[in-house]
Formats: structure tokens, C-alpha cells, sequence
């Protein structure tokens, strides 16, 4: 289960960043399927902690774990290949 924070901003950071990716969906062309479950990672799969598995985003707004993009040789967003840098990786939390 996944732990959540007890700061109410954090919760409300994400049901606005989430509101935003449904919102303008048609914007961002998805090549691949989508990861339904927003509590896990879309590469590893794994569910979002605070230890190993941190939630981030990326401009493009597709989230996965830090460790996952922070690995990625190319440096591109696995589902839209929007190029990024490990400075525009954005922890949730």
C-alpha cells in the first residue's frame, strides 16, 4: 500500500497535475500504451514509495520512478520521446 504524505499541498499538487494531463491529452501523442495504475511506474512497474521508487515527472508530464529516468541512456520520455536532462526531472515528493 502506498504511504501517503501528510502534507495536503502534495495531494492537491498531484490531483492538479493530473486534471492537467487529462485535460489537454490530445496535446501529447502517446506511441505506446499507457500505464493506467498513476501509482506505479510506467518502465519498472514498480508502486511509488518515498525510499527506492520516487514518483517524478517530466515536462512532457509523464511520470515514472527517479531511478528509472535518472537510468535511461537516451534520455528520452518513454512514451512520447520527448528528449529530457536529469535537471528537468521533477520529484513529486
Amino acid at each position: 500500500m502506498k504511504k501517503r504524505c501528510k502534507d495536503p499541498t502534495i495531494d492537491t499538487v498531484r490531483g492538479e497535475l493530473d486534471s492537467f494531463i487529462k485535460k489537454f491529452t490530445n496535446f501529447f501523442p502517446i506511441k505506446q500504451p499507457v500505464n493506467e495504475d498513476r501509482n506505479s511506474c510506467a518502465i519498472c512497474m514498480e508502486k511509488y514509495d518515498d525510499k527506492k521508487c520516487i514518483e517524478c515527472t517530466l515536462l512532457c508530464g509523464h511520470r515514472s520512478c527517479f531511478e528509472c529516468l535518472n537510468k535511461l541512456p537516451n534520455k528520452q520520455c518513454p512514451m512520447c520521446q520527448k528528449a529530457f536532462t536529469n535537471d528537468q526531472i521533477i520529484k513529486l515528493f
